[in-house]
């Protein structure tokens, strides 16, 4: 995480206990379901932002390297 606070990339705020809050708590003390329902959220602004840039051959499998 240090590298990603250096560079901007992440807010300090946006931390909770060393981890990327997510629902006002560290991502690894979410339930499952809850941390199945963000990782969700995640693919589809990564599908949106990819086929805002028109980059992706499929839809439903844009390369999440990013």
């Amino acid at each position: 995480m240090e590298g990603a606070l250096e560079r901007g990339v992440i807010a300090e705020q946006d931390l909770r206990d060393g981890d990327l809050a997510a629902l006002g708590r560290p991502f690894f003390a979410l339930p499952g379901d809850q941390q199945r329902c963000v990782a969700d959220i995640v693919i589809e602004r990564e599908r949106a932002m990819r086929w805002l840039w028109n980059d992706f051959k499929d839809w439903w499998q844009p390369s999440l390297d990013s």
